[in-house]
């Protein structure tokens, strides 16, 4: 018995100075072995979903084909508490975690171009996904910004999905609406950006209720 409990505490002894030895991404790795991305977190609770976003410029505005192409960066936030890491750990792609599905509703489809990533997981399971994105969007009638030089754009998401009783979408706190309002130097003109602001409401399909978020977009043509 005395030989017995000694090796168990040999073991565990050595346990705990190998878990020492270990990088934070081999620790990381190791809460992989059993973590399946299919599954979303917050088990039959709602997850709450936080957003925020950065307009960095204006590549395109096509007045003929009532369209324009934005970057910028979307950010989304929320807690996977199988991914409680002992200190944060910054990722490059979230190819083997779990993420929202979000999609944009009146983006004009191209081919696909690579998407910048950024993800930074902090204790307690606190997920941050960045990504860098270059969108075309559909602009609608283009009268008003012929005649006024302004314009109302808007980038409707949701979530291919997920459904109101699996996710709920809410503004950051902390994360403002940013974007870079210095002028945009277009084939149109000189752009500035105005505003940019969001909403988020409920859109009912035969499939279920959906999230919608609206990120709104104001932008002015500069008279030189």
């Amino acid at each position: 018995m005395f030989l017995r409990f000694t090796l168990i505490a040999a073991f565990a002894v050595f346990a705990g100075l190998c878990e020492g030895s270990l990088t934070k991404y081999q620790r990381f790795d190791a809460l992989l072995q059993n973590y399946d991305k299919r599954l979303r977190p917050g088990g039959n609770e709602p997850l709450n979903l936080t957003f925020s976003s950065y307009m960095l410029q204006v590549d395109e505005l096509n007045v003929e084909k009532k369209e324009v192409k934005l970057m910028f960066y979307f950010r989304q936030y929320w807690t996977d508490e199988r991914l409680d890491v002992n200190e944060e750990t910054v990722l490059r792609s979230p190819e083997d975690l779990w993420t929202p599905d979000m999609f944009i509703v009146n983006e004009v489809k191209e081919p696909a171009v690579d998407t910048e990533h950024f993800v930074r997981i902090s204790p307690g399971g606190q997920v941050l996904w960045s990504q860098r994105l270059t969108k075309k969007i559909k602009a609608g009638c283009m009268k008003k910004f012929e005649k006024t030089g302004e314009k109302n754009f808007k980038i409707e998401m949701e979530s291919y999905g997920y459904r109101t009783d699996d996710i709920v979408l809410q503004a950051s706190d902390s994360e403002q609406f940013l974007f870079n309002a210095d002028t945009q130097h277009l084939d149109t003109g000189c752009l500035t950006i105005e505003s940019f602001e969001h909403s988020v409401s409920v859109s009912e399909v035969p499939s279920g209720t959906y999230n919608r978020l609206t990120l709104n977009l104001k932008l002015k043509k500069k008279h030189m």
